[in-house]
């Protein structure tokens, strides 16, 4: 599995290592719970000039060991021809991190902070939420499986109320000497595989 946020600042390379940019953001298809590609920030022209920024397919690239995304396959890889394949406008792909959360019953329950997927097949297998960083640091993050994750329904992540029963963990004793909050089950979950970390 990989988390969201680091994903987020890994590097971007052609098949023939030649380096295209790096990870922006991270993208969900709409009207699902899985990654489907990423926004690309290319490298400045001559230092100076601004590029327009890409998008790029998780099917045709490989993640290396070493925090690198790889295209492996440029055919069909990038922006256009990438959504015609796909069967969507990359204009309605979703970042989820900073979305707002609620539940079924419409109890807020904050906005992603991170979260972790499959890099083969795109699936969330967990996400974290936040509820601010002084909210954090005194009463812990929450965690929650892909279980009870419904999606995106256009204005906020939505989950399932069982989501409820899952508590905040850490809070200000986790959270002593750290500038951010990262939970127990993000470091421990970051590298398994989704059926395994649905296991537990």
């Amino acid at each position: 599995m990989l988390s969201l946020l680091d994903v987020s600042r890994y590097d971007v390379f052609s098949a023939k290592g030649k380096r295209l940019g790096r990870v922006g953001d991270v993208l969900f298809a709409p009207g699902s719970t899985a990654v489907t590609g990423f926004v690309v920030l290319r490298p400045r022209l001559l230092f100076l000039i601004d590029r327009k920024d890409r998008y790029l397919a998780l099917d045709r690239v490989e993640f290396s060991e070493d925090r690198q995304l790889v295209v492996a396959d440029s055919k069909g890889a990038w922006d256009g021809a990438a959504a015609r394949r796909l069967g969507f406008s990359w204009d309605d792909a979703v970042i989820w991190v900073g979305m707002p959360v609620i539940s079924e019953s419409r109890l807020k329950l904050g906005a992603v902070r991170d979260g972790l997927f499959d890099e083969k097949t795109g699936a969330i297998c967990a996400i974290g939420l936040t509820s601010g960083l002084t909210a954090d640091a005194a009463i812990g993050v929450r965690d929650l499986p892909a279980s009870v994750v419904i999606g995106f329904d256009g204005e906020v992540v939505k989950v399932r109320d069982e989501a409820l029963a899952y508590e905040p963990s850490g809070g200000a004793a986790a959270a002593a000497g750290r500038g951010a909050v990262v939970s127990q089950y993000f470091r421990k979950n970051t590298g398994r595989t989704c059926a395994a970390a649905r296991a537990d």
